[in-house]
C-alpha cells in the first residue's frame, strides 16, 4: 500500500513539473521579454501597439510614452501598450499585405455566394 501511494505521489510529481516547465515557465520568460523591450524604448524607434498601431516614439515618461502616427499626430499612451518594435521592412511587408487584401475582388464579403443573392432577388 505504502509503495502505490509513493508511486502516485510520485506520478503527480512528474505531471506539475511538466506543466511548470510546458506552461508556465515560457509565460515568465516571455513577459521579462516584453517588461525589458518596453524599458528599453527611446524616442525614435517604431513600435507596433496592442491595437495594431504603428508609431515612432517621441518621448518616454515613467509609465507613459507618445507616439507619432502621422506626420503632426501623436497619441498618448502606457508604455505596456506596445506589442513590439519594428523595423521598416515589416511596416513595408504588412502595407502590402493590407493592399492585396484590399484588391482581392470580393466586394461584399457578406454576400458569399452570387446564386444565393440571386434567389433572395426579386424580378
Amino acid at each position: 500500500m505504502n509503495q502505490q501511494v509513493l508511486t502516485q505521489l510520485l506520478i503527480i510529481g512528474v505531471m506539475i513539473g511538466a506543466f511548470w516547465f510546458l506552461l508556465i515557465r515560457p509565460q515568465q520568460q516571455q513577459r521579462q521579454r516584453h517588461e525589458q523591450m518596453v524599458q528599453a524604448l527611446t524616442p525614435g524607434v517604431r513600435v507596433l501597439t496592442i491595437g495594431g498601431v504603428y508609431g515612432v516614439v517621441t518621448r518616454v515618461m515613467d509609465e507613459d510614452m507618445t507616439i507619432e502616427i502621422a506626420e503632426g499626430v501623436e497619441i498618448d499612451m502606457i508604455r505596456n501598450a506596445v506589442a513590439k518594435v519594428v523595423s521598416d521592412d515589416e511596416i513595408v511587408r504588412s502595407a502590402a499585405a493590407e493592399e492585396y487584401e484590399d484588391h482581392s475582388g470580393h466586394d461584399d464579403p457578406i454576400v458569399a455566394d452570387e446564386s444565393e443573392q440571386d434567389e433572395k432577388s426579386p424580378e
